[in-house]
């Protein structure tokens, strides 16, 4: 990329605990390793954006308008500041309606239908702007997260398949691994007061605990022997946790529970865990499986999340969520250790290939096919 001198990021919020605020990091620390100089366009970033060394150019939220029309003024207004400066490339990360390169990470319509099996009607103001986006198709190309997401944008979208090309999300090697899983496992394990013969279940992410399906994740846990030597550590930040408090009572599981807010260091926690369940609804990949299966860690999902599909062996993954399967997978991974062991060494293998390396090393040459068109 050696033609490249100036990039121009547009993306309303960047969050660097979530997925894509991590994907924007990694991105703009790679841009810099290779000496171009990275713009971001953005109502708001946190501290670690901050001081990754790109410029950040904030834009004006508009006040008293709905959440559609603010997101339509922040698209257009960065549309006008960018015209003004000659970028070699622009990058959207769902927030812009015109960019050449669209990075998609969502896809809230399908995850509506597949949660409450009804289509979204009305339309949130989110939704209704991803559709001007990709119908408008103002981009050179799309980057989908998985063959899931890329389905999706074929079929219902009509985006023409050689306009998308499909790059997994990375991670971290040096903060997900198991160098020092075993000190680590065993202080945070102490510290809940939790020993080794008792099984550990993690329930681990940012948060979107709906979408996510923590309801149907403790009503499967209900339906679990309660012999069974076991206790669940729920970690994530929700507006609606008292919801989520009360199932829990409801079903008389209190002591069972372990709920912590989202943290930096979130390894910790995977560390401590024996195995891992994300049942979410529909999410086109969840970086947190993949972080989850580079500690060593078995994860039950299913093929409505596009992790999956860097899982070959698919024991325990189901065809979507649902309260039967997902409390057998479970009670099976408590009850045999054995299996635990073997699917954790096949989750090392599966991920060994999609590090933050990997995917800016894709992403680059994609980069690359697109400015060579404009010669």
């Amino acid at each position: 990329m050696t033609n490249i001198k100036s990039i121009a990021i547009g993306l309303r919020n960047i969050n660097t605990k979530s997925g894509l605020g991590k994907i924007v990091y990694e991105q703009i620390l790679h841009f810099q390793n290779q000496g171009i100089k990275v713009d971001i366009y953005t109502h708001k970033c946190d501290s670690t954006i901050k001081k990754s060394g790109a410029k950040i150019f904030k834009i004006f939220k508009i006040p008293f308008v709905n959440e559609y029309h603010r997101r339509l003024f922040f698209a257009n207004i960065v549309q006008i500041k960018i015209a003004k400066k000659n970028y070699d490339l622009v990058i959207g990360h769902g927030d812009l309606i015109e960019q050449d390169i669209l990075f998609l990470h969502n896809l809230d319509e399908k995850a509506f239908f597949m949660k409450n099996k009804k289509k979204m009607f009305p339309l949130t103001h989110i939704a209704n702007i991803r559709r001007l986006i990709l119908n408008s198709q103002k981009f050179k190309l799309l980057i989908a997260n998985s063959n899931l997401m890329k389905n999706e944008l074929v079929e219902y979208f009509h985006i023409p398949e050689d306009k998308i090309k499909i790059v997994y999300p990375g991670y971290n090697p040096k903060q997900f691994n198991t160098i020092n899983k075993e000190s680590i496992r065993i202080a945070i394990r102490e510290d809940f007061k939790i020993d080794e013969e008792s099984t550990l279940i993690g329930f681990i992410t940012s948060g979107d605990f709906e979408n996510r399906a923590l309801s149907l994740f403790i009503e499967a846990i209900n339906k679990i022997d309660k012999n069974l030597n076991f206790k669940i550590l729920v970690v994530g930040k929700d507006s609606n946790i008292d919801k989520y408090t009360q199932e829990i009572k409801a079903f008389g599981l209190e002591n069972r529970f372990i709920l912590k807010d989202s943290v930096d260091n979130v390894e910790k926690y995977f560390y401590a865990v024996d195995f891992v369940v994300h049942p979410a609804y529909f999410e086109t990949f969840g970086m947190v499986v993949q972080e989850a299966m580079a500690c060593g860690l078995p994860v039950i999902t299913s093929t409505c999340v596009g992790a999956s599909e860097i899982m070959l062996d698919k024991t325990l993954v189901m065809q979507e969520p649902n309260l039967e399967e997902l409390s057998n997978m479970i009670e099976k991974l408590i009850s045999d250790k054995n299996l635990r062991y073997a699917i954790s060494e096949k989750s090392l293998l599966w991920v060994m290939h999609t590090t933050w390396d990997d995917y800016l090393q894709k992403c680059d040459e994609y980069i690359s096919s697109i400015l060579s068109k404009r010669l």
